[in-house]
């Protein structure tokens, strides 16, 4: 979909999360399709999901969400994801 777009895989994926989160390396991943124009999006387990920007302009995205969603959520009258974890580069991801 766009020219500068990361190959995600569950390969990749896998290697990630037995590197910066292994107590969750058996858990089943399931990729969620459609996926989103800048993020690949990866069940893990029953209630976890794995979100990988796949272009730049997206990677800043974890941050704000990071900080708002928290902010945001009291406020809100439906339930909102709450980010568990912020992995990192690694295995072969920018």
């Amino acid at each position: 979909m766009h020219t500068d777009e990361v190959r995600v895989d569950a390969s990749l994926v896998r290697g990630l999360i037995r590197e910066q989160f292994p107590s969750l390396a058996a858990a089943p991943l399931t990729v969620v399709e459609p996926w989103g124009t800048a993020n690949a999006i990866w069940r893990l387990g029953d209630d976890l999901v794995v979100r990988l920007p796949r272009i730049e302009s997206a990677a800043g995205q974890v941050h704000l969400e990071r900080a708002w969603l928290p902010v945001l959520a009291p406020h809100l009258s439906v339930p909102i994801p709450e980010p568990v974890a912020i992995g990192e580069p690694g295995y072969g991801y920018p």
